[in-house]
């Protein structure tokens, strides 16, 4: 496969079997990650592999809650920037 139709054929997927990867398998994969690049080189990945489908769902689901509560902060944050840099150039331009 050619890089470009690699990437232009990409897509997520999130419907999966509920067969086992092999051990052999998840070396295989976890061997291939490391080898990526990584800014300065300093390679900050752990990796742990979840069997247990009731700790997955849990995990998933406080990844998830986490993710939309911090999602959540920035937007509040970057609206609270943006307020006050209107505030002030209202301010400014009623002086002029």
């Amino acid at each position: 496969m050619e890089l470009l139709e690699a990437i232009k054929g990409r897509r997520a997927v999130r419907d999966y079997t509920g067969e086992d990867v092999a051990d052999a398998k998840l070396r295989e994969l976890i061997d291939a990650a490391i080898h990526a690049p990584s800014a300065m080189n300093q390679q900050p990945w752990s990796f742990v592999i979840v069997k247990n489908q009731a700790l997955l769902a849990e995990i998933s689901g406080k990844a998830k809650a986490y993710l939309l509560d911090a999602s959540l902060g920035t937007y509040l944050s970057v609206f609270a920037i943006c307020s006050a840099i209107r505030s002030s150039i209202s301010s400014i331009t009623r002086r002029c």
